[in-house]
């Protein structure tokens, strides 16, 4: 499980900048590598990854995200893309690929 205090996506005005902070639990901080970046989608560019090979991340992993350079957090990774849906925060030993995730969150 991984959990954060802070977890806040600001307006479309701000193209839904991801705001997390202060993490707890056992699954690994994957979701901080995201912090401060701004949503992207295939029409969209935001992410950073301007010196890797398929530069625009959405396009390439098949799915929206917080695409910093590109991902630590592959939740929606198309399969066959990149690392697939993944989670790099997992112990080496549980392997890094997921079968399912969940996002909620408690106000």
């Amino acid at each position: 499980m991984a959990n954060y205090y802070t977890f806040r996506v600001e307006s479309e005005s701000n193209d839904y900048l991801l705001r997390v902070d202060d993490y707890s639990g056992n699954a690994g901080d994957s979701m901080s590598y995201h912090n401060g970046v701004k949503f992207s989608t295939y029409d969209r560019e935001n992410d950073l990854a301007h010196d890797v090979y398929w530069e625009h991340c959405a396009n390439f992993l098949a799915g929206g995200f917080w695409y910093n350079s590109c991902y630590r957090a592959g939740m929606t990774v198309m399969k066959g893309r990149g690392s697939d849906f993944s989670w790099y925060g997992l112990p080496s030993t549980v392997g890094k690929q997921l079968m399912s995730a969940s996002m909620w969150l408690t106000c």
